[in-house]
């Protein structure tokens, strides 16, 4: 393999899925960081830095993830192609407690009220008004089994979702099954390091910030989930599977962008960290 081709290489994938798959570097996972590359303060900056980020000109997305404590979801805005992607609002249970799937989707509904002005789905007085905003809806694929929801096994978490939200069966976007966590190690440690616009709200979605940071990983890459469980995390990278499971590939505006940025920290005397 080349030199060239090395370097193309590099600009697809994390530092530490370069150094783990090309320099052959041991990664020593077992209790660190899942999301690795967050350990740069600049990059937490970056994606962590700006709040209120909901923009009525992006489209929506709502990513679940299916516990009872807390029945998590959340909202990421983004552009057609994905340049754009914002984490601007999660939903789910406080500290804890335990609530239905009815409760979250309650919650959703009033928040788009209180932003478009309008009312969608499951009404007061069960009348289904169906939403005309164009909301996807991804999450947690154990949504599909019907083992989910006790008092009717004809039903899942997802036909609960269509009807509580009255979103269109052809704006769901399922898959099949979970991404494997190695996968998810790799395909969000590259995403946050090399994409220049991914931002989470930290004032709408706190706990989705403590998620990304406090998540750790056992020793084969896997989310340490008796240390900590990040439900609102798992919401997110469902989010990723679903609409970007390909390798990232930056448009020459973003690697424009990255340079910039780049050329202004130097401008700054500040080191060159992602």
């Amino acid at each position: 393999i080349s030199i060239e081709e090395i370097a193309a290489i590099k600009r697809t994938i994390s530092n530490v899925s370069f150094f783990f798959f090309f320099e052959c570097e041991f990664i020593e996972s077992s209790g660190a960081m899942f999301l690795a590359v967050l350990q740069s303060l600049d990059l937490q900056n970056r994606i962590f830095g700006k709040a209120n980020l909901f923009d009525r000109r992006l489209q929506n997305t709502i990513s679940f993830d299916f516990n009872k404590r807390p029945m998590a979801a959340v909202l990421i805005q983004h552009s057609p192609s994905y340049d754009i992607i914002n984490a601007v609002k999660e939903f789910g249970a406080p500290d804890g407690q335990q609530v239905s799937i009815h409760y979250t989707c309650a919650a959703i509904r009033q928040y788009f009220l209180e932003q478009y002005g309008v009312r969608f789905g499951r009404q007061e007085n069960g009348q289904i008004i169906p939403c005309r905003l164009g909301i996807k809806i991804t999450g947690d694929a154990s949504g599909k089994s019907n083992t989910g929801l006790d008092k009717d096994l004809t039903r899942n978490f997802f036909t609960e979702i269509r009807d509580e939200l009255g979103i269109p069966e052809e704006d769901f976007y399922l898959r099949d099954a979970n991404p494997r966590h190695v996968d998810a190690w790799h395909q969000m440690n590259d995403y946050l390091e090399l994409h220049p616009d991914i931002q989470v709200c930290p004032n709408q979605c706190p706990q989705l910030k403590t998620d990304m940071l406090s998540c750790r990983s056992t020793g084969e890459k896997k989310i340490d989930k008796a240390h900590y469980d990040p439900h609102r995390f798992d919401a997110f990278r469902y989010f990723f599977s679903t609409f970007l499971p390909q390798k990232i590939k930056l448009t020459h505006q973003q690697l424009i962008k990255i340079n910039n940025r780049e050329n202004a920290k130097k401008n700054l005397g500040e080191p060159n960290r992602a």
